[in-house]
């Protein structure tokens, strides 16, 4: 999706830098909060608090040359424009939008990063995430009525042959017995509703055949009803692969999430897609592994890096949790020694 979005940093303490400011070379007295939030990779949070990421080491570079003093206050997206405006917070960094209903809120420095929306959407397996699509879908509940009607259509199609040639036919239909002539029937209903039609069963009264006669025509609407809607539910399982997403349009026959303060949202409101909103990142990707979405929208860079990290970045969150409990120096001690010194 070509939509330009520019990751920048923003803040009201950017309309002071005049002469009534602290100059490059002579040190800020004044501690700028600037609120900051987990958008990786342009910032996150490390286990041992520290912040990183392409925002904060910018951020960083620039406050060391301008000898800025300043903390971190975490927060969101929302909350960033939020304390800008309320003047709670001096800056905010991150991937902030430049939109014009937040220029109109607060102002923005020169766009340091490019980016686009970007979708993500569930790896697939092939013919199992089809059958999954199948049975997700509304057309599915449409199939389970539509064989259910034809097992009651063709039961009632037994039964009646079965009445007409009990007598006239009762060699092949029973022998005087419901349950064998009743199986015989609903035998010869199925396989002609199919037309295989054996032949080892066939109504020889004058009732039977025309009964048999219409439930003969019956079957063609009933075969080609089933085969159409069959047709129609695999086809739409096919499209709503959402592999297969490439433009806007695609969009419109999935099940699509975002967030909710993020620019993506008014993007697919533009566009009159309708979308479930999400807290945060984490709970949009659980939401696309769970199935409970086809495709996430949000900016590209931080879903590819995410989608990318997401696993070797949870095992080395444990691992350095591990590693800094004392039961690990216990462990280390118990195969090596408690002379051992790393």
């Amino acid at each position: 999706m070509n939509i330009a979005l520019l990751a920048v940093l923003a803040g009201f303490f950017l309309m002071g830098l005049g002469p009534n400011t602290a100059s490059a070379e002579e040190p800020s007295q004044k501690t700028m909060v600037v609120g900051i939030a987990n958008d990786p990779p342009f910032s996150w949070q490390q286990p041992d608090g520290n912040w990183t990421g392409i925002s904060v080491e910018l951020w960083q570079s620039i406050a060391e040359t301008l000898h800025f003093k300043y903390q971190y206050r975490a927060t969101t997206l929302a909350g960033r424009i939020e304390g800008l405006n309320q003047h709670w917070l001096d800056a905010g960094i991150g991937p902030i939008t430049i939109t014009s209903q937040r220029e109109e809120l607060c102002d923005f420095t020169h766009a340091y990063f490019i980016a686009d929306l970007g979708v993500a959407v569930p790896a697939t397996n092939g013919a199992s995430d089809i059958f999954a699509i199948v049975f997700r879908s509304p057309l599915f509940w449409e199939i389970i009525k539509l064989v259910a009607s034809l097992l009651v259509a063709i039961s009632l199609v037994a039964l009646i042959i079965w009445f007409c040639e009990r007598k006239v036919n009762w060699s092949q239909f029973g022998r005087g017995r419901f349950l064998h002539g009743f199986g015989s029937s609903l035998w010869w209903s199925t396989v002609t509703m199919a037309g295989v039609g054996y032949g080892d069963i066939v109504p020889k009264g004058f009732f039977g055949r025309l009964w048999a006669i219409f439930w003969m025509l019956t079957s063609l609407v009933l075969v080609s009803t089933f085969t159409a809607t069959m047709a129609s539910i695999l086809t739409t399982a096919q499209l709503a692969n959402s592999s297969d997403i490439q433009h806007l349009d695609d969009l419109r026959r999935v099940r699509v999430g975002t967030l909710a303060a993020a620019t993506s949202a008014d993007y697919l409101e533009v566009n009159h897609i309708k979308y479930t909103d999400y807290p945060e990142l984490h709970s949009l990707l659980q939401a696309l592994a769970k199935g409970e979405i086809d495709a996430a929208v949000y900016d590209k860079p931080i879903l590819v890096y995410e989608i990318e990290n997401s696993s070797r970045w949870h095992l080395n969150q444990v691992l350095l949790a591990k590693i800094h409990d004392p039961s690990w120096k216990a462990l280390v001690d118990g195969y090596l020694g408690s002379d051992y010194r790393q």
